[in-house]
């Protein structure tokens, strides 16, 4: 998936990466084989990282639609420096 969007900072330092794909968008679409297509076509994706003193965090979204049934797909991690 190749998404685009913002990076923010605040003031406590952290940094945050929100990114969106889409398989409709003209501007960051989400390529798929012929087969995904027509069987397990991801719809959406959504990531925010975010980047903190000796942490990184990840939180994504994806919707899909397989064999025509439509769920999301939630993931979410953290790295800590140690």
């Amino acid at each position: 998936v190749l998404a685009g969007g913002k990076a923010q900072s605040n003031d406590e330092g952290a940094l945050t990466l929100s990114v969106k794909a889409d398989a409709e968008s003209t501007q960051w679409p989400i390529t798929q084989s012929a087969f995904m297509q027509d069987n397990a076509k991801t719809v959406s994706y959504e990531q925010v990282l975010t980047i903190t003193e000796g942490k990184l965090r990840y939180l994504q979204t994806m919707m899909l639609d397989i064999y025509g049934k439509t769920f999301e797909h939630t993931d979410t991690n953290e790295l800590i420096l140690q």
